[in-house]
């Protein structure tokens, strides 16, 4: 563990008696139109939501003091995790380089089997990387694999200058549950696929309603930008992690690489969880209640991140008087 790491606090501390007075006091980001980590809660009725920064401004709070270092640690967290509180643990990720969050079995069993089949196609002379479960699967089942995946192993041994093949299921197993989280991102990424199906499908179902075509087809243009890129940025974590021997040669310098990728994939897929909850039971072909609320709502999330600036800065000087009528926090 790095020195920095070590003198992180496990937990959110913070002295100063401004922050003792509110109900519900958490901290999180606001609005996607900034994003900045804020400090929330109750005062009375009224709902407070204040930048950090304007918070350590306002209270003289001196970066270099015990609670300006935590804020600052705290608008750090909030990368990791929607939400956190004083006594709250810090963010794994942060102390550890762990992740504060896990793949589910099935994302470990693929990751396994990928790297086992990465070597038995790097023993053929034609390494290949399969990231499709239906392909791998009947690759591993397939009865004359159990015999390449000892040979595979007993090479990469000798390759590797290890002195037998336990060693390489080691290594092989730390790979694997490295990439294990790549592959539950892999998941999410799909969903945001499949969302943009139903996008699609609404926009040949609603054809001929001018209404309800004007919403779609603006939110179909714009979830095309974060699908392409993530594909993109998988596309990068499979090539990085493509020669399998150079892999676990260098699997110091590997973890360290797939859990930068990993945090940057899940801190991006993060802000997706509530929106592809509200779009879950939505299906094309139906006329759902609340659709045209729907596809607005999801305009919103979508635009300040994905449209272009230019637009973005003209769209959202048209809103300015109605975001003051609609605001009940009080912002410093």
């Amino acid at each position: 563990m790095s020195e920095t790491k070590q003198a992180i606090p496990e937990v959110v501390e913070l002295s100063h008696a401004f922050f003792k007075p509110f109900s519900n006091p958490h901290f999180r980001m606001s609005d996607p139109t900034d994003e900045k980590p804020v400090f929330s809660g109750l005062l009375g009725e009224q709902v407070i939501a204040l930048p950090l920064k304007g918070i350590a401004r306002e209270l003289g709070i001196a970066e270099d003091s015990k609670d300006g270092l935590m804020l600052d640690l705290v608008g750090q967290a909030l990368r990791y995790v929607t939400m956190l509180q004083i006594g709250d643990p810090m963010p794994a990720e942060m102390l550890t380089g762990d992740a504060s969050w896990d793949p589910e079995a099935r994302h470990r069993d693929f990751s396994r089997q990928r790297v086992t089949m990465q070597l038995v196609s790097w023993l053929s002379g034609q390494e290949t990387l399969i990231t499709d479960p239906v392909e791998l699967q009947q690759l591993f089942d397939d009865p004359n694999t159990k015999k390449k995946i000892n040979d595979a192993f007993a090479e990469a041994a000798r390759e590797l200058e290890v002195q037998d093949k336990e060693q390489v299921t080691q290594k092989v197993e730390e790979l694997a549950e490295e990439l294990s989280y790549i592959e539950a991102l892999r998941d999410r990424y799909k969903d945001i696929c499949g969302l943009q199906d139903k996008l699609s499908a609404f926009r040949q179902q609603f054809r001929n309603q001018a209404s309800m075509l004007a919403e779609i087809e603006p939110i179909v243009r714009l979830i095309e930008v974060p699908v392409k890129n993530l594909a993109y940025d998988f596309d990068v974590v499979d090539a990085q992690t493509g020669e399998i021997l150079a892999v676990l040669k260098t699997l110091d310098a590997q973890r360290e690489y797939i859990r930068e990728q990993r945090d940057e994939l899940h801190c991006r897929l993060m802000a997706w969880n509530d929106t592809l909850r509200d779009w879950e039971n939505v299906i094309p072909g139906s006329e759902p209640y609340g659709m045209m609320d729907k596809l607005r709502d999801l305009y919103r999330f979508l635009a300040p991140r994905f449209m272009p600036v230019d637009e973005w800065v003209l769209f959202h000087s048209g809103q300015d008087k109605d975001k003051e009528k609609i605001s009940s926090a009080m912002t410093w």
